[in-house]
């Protein structure tokens, strides 16, 4: 269970900041879209060495809802920010 909560939150955090540059990139805000590519860069270098280290079925469980629910997450926490 550890796994899995650790790459589901890991996951989580990444497709919110995907999902935070994707609008970032649609509205053309330069600032939003290089601090959410740094981000994600930095991050994904993290997530790639945990990987790594972890071959289990709960981590790849973890990950893949993750991914899924961090999108959702974000996508209406960036509709609210950016307003629309």
């Amino acid at each position: 269970m550890k796994r899995f909560l650790m790459f589901f939150a890991a996951q989580f955090f990444n497709y919110a900041m995907l999902t935070w540059n994707y609008r970032a990139i649609a509205l053309g805000w330069p600032v939003s879209l290089v601090a959410s590519d740094m981000v994600i860069s930095f991050y994904q270098f993290l997530i790639i060495q945990k990987i790594v280290e972890n071959k289990s079925k709960m981590a790849l469980a973890g990950f893949t809802l993750g991914g899924a629910c961090g999108s959702l997450t974000s996508l209406y926490l960036t509709r609210w920010w950016f307003g629309q």
